[in-house]
């Protein structure tokens, strides 16, 4: 997801530049056969990238509207749009309909108010106290989608435990009220600070998309 949404932003900034562009090529992966548990091109050695490029595609005007449409969609205040967009075909963007489902899944869930991460750290403490690093090792080998490193899950930790649902330093662990918020006796939506926003959407106003693909509250 963090790869596809940057890679939405160069596609809008090349076309505002208002030059003319030579032909614009994309190599697009999510497995490698020579890698076990391949989670980004990071991961490669040098000789991995010359036959990858060698398999690239030409962006052709379709994946150039696609792209130009999804951001505009998600720099909006309405992530219905983006829903929408998940649903266009996809053409040479081939991962862009599974990293907007994963970004949409990043707001509130009507139920609890919780998103998907939120819910799987909760999910997991509540299994037992962890070393943060055992966490984030979790998220990346189960939610690996994200594209998240270490610094990104750290504000949402730390905004977790600023709403008191988790507490803990290097050790992490589920608090009282973020079991009752898991049990559905609580909304973690009046609990938590939403002065941010995922996207263009401002969590404090807009309603966003849930984990079930309805529109949360």
């Amino acid at each position: 997801m963090f790869c596809q949404l940057n890679l939405l932003f160069v596609l809008w900034f090349l076309r505002e530049l208002k030059i003319t562009l030579p032909k614009v090529s994309l190599v697009s992966i999510n497995h490698h056969p020579e890698v076990v548990n391949f989670k980004g091109f990071g991961v490669l050695l040098p000789h991995h990238y010359p036959p990858l490029f060698e398999q690239r595609v030409t962006l052709r005007d379709a994946d150039w509207q696609l792209a130009l449409d999804t951001w505009a969609a998600y720099m909006g205040d309405d992530p219905s749009k983006v829903n929408d967009m998940r649903k266009r075909p996809a053409g040479n963007l081939l991962f862009l309909a599974e990293a907007l489902q994963a970004q949409l899944q990043r707001l509130p869930n009507k139920t609890d108010g919780l998103n998907a991460i939120q819910r799987f750290f909760l999910q997991h403490l509540q299994l037992g106290c962890a070393p943060w690093y055992n966490l984030y090792n979790r998220f990346w080998n189960e939610l690996k989608i994200y594209g998240f490193g270490d610094f990104q899950l750290d504000i949402i930790t730390q905004r977790m435990r600023n709403a008191g649902v988790i507490e803990g330093g290097d050790q992490l662990c589920i608090t009282e009220l973020g079991k009752e918020i898991l049990e559905g006796e609580e909304d973690y939506t009046g609990y938590a600070a939403l002065d941010h926003w995922i996207g263009g959407t401002p969590l404090h106003q807009t309603p966003g998309v849930g984990t079930t693909g309805k529109i949360a509250r």
